[in-house]
């Protein structure tokens, strides 16, 4: 939450105040976790994962869904609707099967909804490029599981194939976003 968003969402609100002579409710999703000089000043709700906001004159309620209220109830399945959608906004993957709640009924919803909304305006490029990065993340998620492991042989050869795959989605991940020139000729095979 940014001082100019605040700024906004107070004229939005003063003007609905105007045009419908009520207070409106609102709710805002965060897509980042909110500042703690902010969030200080947040307080509690009757749902675990929204804080209500200071602001008495300008609306009925204010609410917020960040990323800070929803970190503790995201481990829980199935996420209620309205963590689901917060989850959404703020994870910002372009792809259902890199977020690690893809069993979500709701989440499949939002996915197939931006789907056919979108349809052809995200790319095959943008796609395999986010399939060669949450590739590139598995492995190296495995190269960081193995530091702590004691040198065996089978260590010594799991960090071989990893590096291999961190090396070989690099590569993937240049060629489907457009960074190979074809002006330019490779170096030669040592």
């Amino acid at each position: 939450l940014k001082l100019n968003t605040a700024d906004r969402l107070l004229g939005y609100a003063l003007n609905v105040k105007k045009e419908y002579k009520t207070k409106p409710i609102v709710i805002i999703i965060g897509t980042h976790a909110t500042r703690n000089d902010v969030a200080f000043d947040f307080k509690s709700s009757n749902y675990s994962y929204m804080k209500r906001i200071p602001s008495n004159y300008w609306v009925e309620k204010c609410c917020i869904i960040d990323h800070n209220a929803i970190s503790e109830v995201i481990r829980t399945t199935p996420l209620s609707s309205m963590v689901a959608i917060a989850y959404f906004f703020g994870c910002q993957k372009l792809s259902l099967l890199s977020t690690e709640h893809r069993d979500d009924l709701t989440l499949q919803k939002l996915y197939s909804t931006v789907k056919e909304q979108a349809g052809d305006k995200i790319t095959a490029e943008q796609s395999a490029a986010e399939v060669c990065n949450q590739t590139n993340l598995q492995f190296k998620k495995i190269l960081n599981t193995l530091n702590p492991m004691p040198d065996t042989l089978l260590k010594k050869r799991l960090r071989a194939y990893a590096d291999d795959g961190v090396l070989y989605t690099d590569t993937c991940k240049c060629m489907y976003s457009g960074l190979s020139n074809t002006a330019v000729k490779p170096m030669p095979p040592p």
